[in-house]
């Protein structure tokens, strides 16, 4: 992508404000900003990262849509900033937040919900075993590299799960010819920090490695 179509871009989404009194009740907004003024974090990156992990500890919630399909909460999002924008910190509240829960739920750290899978096989064998996974990733470039790790050629078949991952059925199959998962009911919500060139380029499919 050129520079000056990226920079167009970037200037674009910069100028587009969202006003949170208007989708939140008074209550939760008043939280949300609270956190926002007293770690001097942007509320838009609080938000964000805050109603992803809510999805995550819906443990298996669904919204009712049209023909009585039931549709996960379950989001994907991704926190755009430039160097110094402060965009790891709200991954860090959240992480330490859900840490928290976790040890008063009596859950060991061996069996946390917080996942950091390198590659998409671990990604699925840590699905088998614990369908309810939230991935905090600090930097965008580090979670994409999951896809196709291992082996190039399976890039576009990691991509595909990631897709059943965000919209499943009952079951999600990886098929390989060593190994053969079978996850029941996933739910991955995913949370990553990212700068606007790589965040650009992985909206638009043109990801120069």
């Amino acid at each position: 992508m050129e520079k000056c179509e990226r920079n167009r871009r970037i200037k674009q989404c910069v100028s587009e404000k969202l006003d949170l009194r208007l989708i939140l009740d008074e209550n939760s907004f008043a939280i949300i900003n609270d956190i926002a003024q007293t770690t001097n974090v942007s509320i838009d990156y609080i938000f964000l990262t805050t109603i992803v992990t809510l999805c995550h500890w819906t443990m298996g919630a669904s919204l009712k849509g049209a023909q009585a399909y039931n549709t996960p909460l379950i989001l994907f999002g991704i926190l755009c900033g430039g160097s110094g924008s402060k965009k790891s910190a709200p991954i860090r509240i959240v992480k330490e937040a859900c840490e928290a829960v976790e040890a008063l739920d009596g859950i060991p750290v061996n069996k946390s919900s917080i996942n950091a899978s390198v590659n998409m096989e671990s990604l699925c064998c840590e699905l088998e075993k614990q369908p309810n996974l939230l991935q905090l990733w600090d930097e965008l470039a580090v979670f994409l590299g999951i896809f196709g790790s291992t082996r190039i050629d399976r890039a576009a078949y990691d991509r595909g799960l990631m897709c059943e991952f965000y919209s499943p059925t009952g079951i999600v199959r990886r098929q390989l010819v060593t190994r053969h998962n079978v996850m029941i009911k996933p739910r991955l919500n995913i949370i990553a920090a990212g700068h606007p060139k790589r965040t650009i380029e992985c909206l638009s499919g043109k990801i120069q490695k």
